[in-house]
């Protein structure tokens, strides 16, 4: 009965000692430990700060008309990419245009109207002995002054509003009623008309973004934004492609932290040395920024 539980001991003692050993070098989760410190020690030493970002750009542009117009066609679609001179919307223009006809009618009538007026008020300073010269007496003399007067107002303000209307039309990039791209190379962001739409004054047309703007905007948390500098060099790799990778610098850090997911982050706005034209608007891609 002793040597039965001599033996129980030592088997139970042995199995610990085994058990021990085939858990040595491994953590509470089953790792290795030797790894995880490792990565510990990395991180702890790391000269360069990783972050979330965002492809965006800087440079936004709104077609606006100032005139009401009837949409004749929309050339484009978003998510389109054009270039300086690419057809946009055509536009009926044949309403401004009717009312710069009218107002260069009513500006001949004003100008007639004027001389009439000042050919009739001649001054006569001699005597009229034979009667048939009539003179004008003080009182008619000033109101044909003021008629004069408000007849040269008259012709400035119709000058005015014709130079207005034509000024907004010479404001668009206009071909063959056509409104073109003035940007070299441009996304259509966001398209507001459609064909047979009456636009109003003011009225957004559609959106460009200047596609040679693109910068990548990093959400660095705020318990490492003291550590990034304007200048710093940055490495932009995009979730789409990881084998690609683009340089960058840092060019901006942002006044303001935000709360996203739980977390506080500020953004930092970075300007890319060069890409190849693969980095699309909105692209998710992982950056590092270096100490």
């Amino acid at each position: 009965m002793k040597m039965k539980v001599v033996m129980i001991i030592f088997i139970s003692l042995v199995g610990l000692l085994l058990f021990a050993g085939c858990n040595d070098g491994v953590d509470e989760n089953g790792d290795n430990a030797d790894v995880v410190n490792k990565s510990i020690v990395y991180s702890a030493t790391a000269d360069r700060i990783d972050a979330f970002g965002i492809v965006n750009a800087t440079t936004r542009q709104s077609v606006v008309i100032e005139f009401e117009a009837l949409v004749l066609d929309v050339a484009v679609r978003e998510g389109e990419q054009v270039l300086a001179g690419d057809p946009l919307v055509s536009l009926n223009l044949d309403y401004i245009q009717a009312e710069i006809d009218r107002k260069n009618y009513n500006l001949n009538m004003e100008q007639v109207n004027l001389e009439n007026i000042k050919r009739v008020l001649i001054p006569h300073e001699k005597s009229c002995s034979d009667c048939k010269t009539i003179l004008y007496s003080g009182y008619d003399r000033f109101q044909k002054q003021s008629d004069i007067a408000f007849k040269e107002q008259q012709i400035a303000l119709i000058n005015r509003e014709i130079r207005l209307l034509r000024g907004q039309m010479n404001r668009l990039s206009v071909k063959d009623s056509y409104i073109i791209a003035d940007m070299e190379n441009a996304l259509v962001y966001e398209v507001s008309c459609n064909p047979g739409d009456y636009v109003a004054p003011g009225q957004p047309l559609l959106i460009l973004i200047d596609l040679d703007s693109l910068i990548v905007q990093a959400e660095v948390p705020e318990e490492f934004i003291s550590d990034v500098k304007i200048g710093a060099r940055a490495y932009i790799t995009p979730i789409a492609d990881p084998s690609r990778e683009y340089l960058g610098e840092v060019k901006g850090i942002s006044s303001m932290a935000t709360r996203k997911s739980g977390e506080t982050i500020v953004l930092v706005d970075i300007v890319l040395d060069d890409h190849d034209g693969f980095l699309k608007l909105n692209y998710n891609v992982d950056v590092a920024i270096e100490r």
